[in-house]
């Protein structure tokens, strides 16, 4: 029987538990039910509210264009509103220190009144004689004389007296503009007799009165004239910004040469109008250089291309049974790529520097050995030149081997090839504590004063050295040498500096610091 109800007692606990699982289940459902319900509903807010803002954003920025005013209306309201506050300033403190003198003239008479009753009624019964103290009603002087029930036992014409200790006592304040009707004066003569004062300011009140109304006109009027004045300064001294606006409106690539005029100017303007026309004078120069670089560029493509479509068409009609125009037009052929490679190559060099992406690997080397090196293949190579050099051993310098062989290389060759058969070209080498110092000289046709300035433009070349050495093969380059040159040794933080002279010859002066920036 124990075991039986044991068992019972198991079954029982058993579906007890199942059910609790089953209700936990469900609770977990509903639970992750709501949770979803909920996350998907904030997430549609969250959505909405994002859409409105971005609208609302877009409603802003619309709205707000309606009030960007131009310069002009901005200085005249700006001007406008610093004299509005000026007026102001000054009409407060004009009405202020009216109403002060005012009042303090009025609490003067009154208080000249009080002594001068006071004085009298040490010497005559008030009460009994009565006299009619005419001379201070005409002043505007009112006084009653009073017990402590506030009943007037005499007065020249003050009444309505409800209590003596509500009636208040003349104070001064500076700076309250409100002027009272009346101002009053409390003596107290006896225990239970008190004289009460009183002066009518109802004149010096008109007199605030009109004197704040032709304020007023006056003001309006100064606020008319100063918008309309405001308003005018502003177009006459932003004349110059419309100006400036009409005409670099008018500036296109076709006409770069539009200027500001910058005469009878001495302001900030001035120095605007000189800026931007500094800018122009850079910006149409570059162009120019820029036309003429892709003009020269052109031209010197156009003659290899021409070349190679000439021999193309050699080779087309004859090349295939002549042996001799074959060979002769695939040499041609490939000398003319030569070029264009070179050419490409050059252009690509002067791109890289131009965007500031060219790249050069530096390290400490010795420039004695590359100078002897570049002496040695000259003497090799060039056979109808006096070759002399002088080159201080031992001299290194931080920089790019490569590159700089590179620019003594065109100056060499620059010498080479406009120096006449059998002169002096000369390579030297020498080191100070901080620089080394190359020299190419040579003794050829020379560079004229006018060609000197130009020398490392690119695609220049000077027309004496053309006509003189027209027919001679080494005269022909593409003009971009020394500019290349020039790029190399700037990237040194190095100098060049030439030395010329017609028929006499020509000296370039390579100065490169032992350790570059």
């Amino acid at each position: 029987m124990k075991n039986k109800s044991t068992s019972k007692y198991g079954k029982r606990e058993d579906s007890y538990i199942k059910r609790a699982a089953g209700f936990a289940g469900n609770i977990k459902a509903v639970i992750v039910g709501v949770f979803m319900v909920f996350r998907h509903f904030f997430r549609a807010i969250s959505m909405l509210f994002r859409f409105l803002f971005s609208g609302m954003g877009q409603m802003r920025d619309q709205f707000l264009s309606l009030f960007r005013f131009n310069i002009t209306f901005k200085l005249t309201l700006g001007f406008a509103w610093i004299m509005f506050l000026f007026v102001n300033i000054f009409n407060f403190a004009l009405i202020l220190s009216i109403r002060n003198i005012a009042y303090e003239n009025e609490v003067d008479g009154l208080r000249k009144s009080v002594d001068l009753v006071i004085a009298e009624f040490q010497y005559e019964s008030m009460l009994e004689d009565r006299p009619s103290y005419s001379y201070l009603s005409d002043n505007g002087v009112e006084f009653a004389v009073v017990d402590e029930e506030s009943n007037i036992l005499y007065s020249n014409g003050f009444s309505g007296i409800d209590k003596v200790g509500t009636i208040p006592d003349y104070s001064h304040r500076y700076f309250d503009l409100r002027f009272p009707k009346w101002i009053y004066r409390k003596i107290r003569i006896q225990d239970s007799i008190t004289i009460v004062f009183r002066s009518y300011m109802g004149d010096s009140v008109n007199m605030l009165q009109k004197t704040f109304a032709i304020l007023s006109v006056v003001s309006l009027m100064l606020y008319v004239l100063a918008i309309a004045l405001a308003q005018r300064m502003s177009k006459k001294h932003l004349k110059p910004i419309k100006t400036m606006t009409n005409k670099v409106m008018h500036i296109s690539s076709s006409d770069l040469s539009t200027r500001l005029d910058i005469r009878g100017t001495k302001d900030e303007l001035k120095d605007l109008a000189s800026t931007f026309n500094k800018m122009m004078d850079d910006i149409e120069s570059s162009y120019e250089k820029q036309k003429q670089f892709v003009s020269d560029a052109s031209h010197e493509l156009r003659t290899p291309i021409a070349v190679i479509k000439g021999y193309a068409n050699m080779l087309s009609r004859w090349g295939k049974t002549d042996e001799e125009i074959l060979e002769e037009s695939i040499t041609a052929i490939k000398d003319e790529a030569d070029g264009m490679q070179s050419l490409v190559e050059s252009l690509l060099f002067i791109a890289r520097s131009d965007k500031d992406t060219l790249k050069m690997e530096k390290e400490d080397f010795n420039i004695s050995e590359l100078v002897e090196e570049i002496a040695r293949q000259t003497k090799l190579i060039d056979g109808s030149h006096v070759i002399e050099e002088s080159i201080q051993d031992s001299c290194t310098i931080y920089g790019s081997a490569e590159k700089l062989k590179q620019a003594i290389r065109i100056f060499v060759d620059n010498s080479i090839r406009y120096t006449p058969d059998g002169e002096k070209i000369g390579i030297s080498l020498k080191s100070t504590s901080r620089d080394v110092i190359i020299s190419i000289s040579d003794t050829g046709i020379g560079i004229s004063k006018d060609d000197m300035a130009h020398v490392f433009e690119r695609f220049y070349r000077a027309d004496k050295s053309r006509t003189r050495l027209e027919e001679d093969k080494k005269s022909s380059g593409s003009g971009l040498g020394l500019a290349i040159a020039k790029i190399i040794v700037d990237s040194h933080s190095g100098m060049v500096h030439v030395e010329s002279e017609i028929d006499v010859g020509t000296c370039f002066t390579i100065i490169i610091p032992k350790t570059s920036a």
